[in-house]
């Protein structure tokens, strides 16, 4: 890593989230009850307690930021509205921990929850390539995947094209891909889903990619999902993280996403 590059690892570690300012009338920024699964950190928001599925969840932060309080209210949303206990697995982290410690920690959760459970996993960019990554390398096998905006490539040029009043956040998503890869070759398809083979693809089951209008990862997130043969959605005046940031078209995509879970639960 070059002295740039560290120093701007630094500030995004200190940079906080945005302000969130997304609650509905009666919803909770409150966190779930601390638990332990497979010797990691989650939090389990309760659902009915009539359903055979659980959701494992796996938050953004490109690979580097830890969960928030949009995490928590996702969660809590989603437990409420499929009925479904909702676990968030407060997964290893760069640049302590590189490639393979989070999709590892991701896939021995998920088997062990499926002990007794239909296992569904969630994931917000890099926790939806994460997920993808599970299903289809570590032998996890869940009966649905919701992948929100998952990054894909982390081989790829990404300043090819790229406006100068980008450049920034272009630095700042190769920088997240460069810390989770470490010593990895970046084209390793459990890191860059995109070269997964035909083979690797069928594993997936049934998976909803959402992306948003405005995302810059937009056309490589439809991409994959065309070449899985899944369904994905592209949402109107939508930035990367509109589903648990809550901007855009957030409320029609969480309704999306919602429908999904309950119809695979």
């Amino acid at each position: 890593m070059t002295a740039e590059e560290k120093k701007l690892a630094e500030s995004l570690l200190c940079r906080p989230f945005p302000p969130f300012s997304g609650l509905l009338p009666g919803e909770s920024g409150d966190d779930g009850e601390k638990i332990q699964i497979s010797g990691v950190t989650a939090f389990l928001f309760r659902g009915s307690g009539k359903e055979r599925a659980v959701i494992l969840n796996a938050h953004g932060g490109g690979f580097l930021k830890g969960r928030s309080i949009r995490d928590a209210v996702w969660c809590r949303y989603a437990a409420a509205h499929t009925g479904c206990d909702v676990y968030d697995l407060d997964y290893a982290l760069t640049p302590d921990y590189c490639f393979p410690a989070a999709v590892e920690q991701i896939s021995s959760a998920a088997k062990e929850l499926a002990g007794g459970h239909r296992i569904i996993l969630a994931g917000h960019s890099a926790g939806a390539n994460l997920a993808l990554s599970a299903a289809m390398f570590y032998g996890v096998r869940p009966a649905g995947i919701l992948a929100d905006y998952p990054p894909v490539d982390a081989a790829k040029d990404f300043f090819a094209g790229v406006p100068e009043e980008k450049l920034e956040r272009a630095r700042v998503e190769k920088l997240y891909f460069d810390l989770y890869c470490g010593d990895a070759d970046p084209e390793d398809p459990r890191i860059s889903v995109k070269y997964a083979a035909r083979e690797d693809v069928e594993r997936l089951p049934q998976t909803l990619f959402i992306a948003g209008e405005l995302d810059s990862l937009r056309d490589e997130v439809v991409s994959f999902a065309e070449f899985c043969d899944k369904e994905c959605r592209v949402f109107r005046d939508s930035p990367h993280g509109f589903t648990t940031n809550r901007y855009g078209a957030w409320k029609e995509a969480l309704d999306c996403q919602m429908s999904f879970l309950c119809r695979i639960k």
